[in-house]
């Protein structure tokens, strides 16, 4: 059997979740504005590194194409004459 006094605590209960529950959701949506605040930095600095890798990796390929031709030239060189 239920007593007053159970359905007076489980009222308070009720009562009490519905405000944790909006607090919940403001934490969350500052959460979610930090994420973005942060995310927009990264997403700029992901940029920037990804220049820069695309950039050392067309170096490389660019001198092993020249070192390629280079030795090519050398031996056709020496082995045609």
């Amino acid at each position: 059997q239920i007593s007053d006094d159970d359905i007076d605590i489980s009222i308070g209960q009720q009562q009490h979740q519905p405000s944790i529950e909006s607090h919940s959701t403001h934490d969350r949506r500052t959460d979610e504005r930090k994420r973005r605040r942060s995310n927009e930095s990264k997403i700029r600095r992901s940029d920037a590194a990804r220049q820069q890798r695309n950039r050392k990796r067309n170096y490389i390929h660019r001198l092993y194409r020249y070192l390629h031709i280079l030795v090519r030239r050398i031996y056709h060189r020496f082995t045609m004459s």
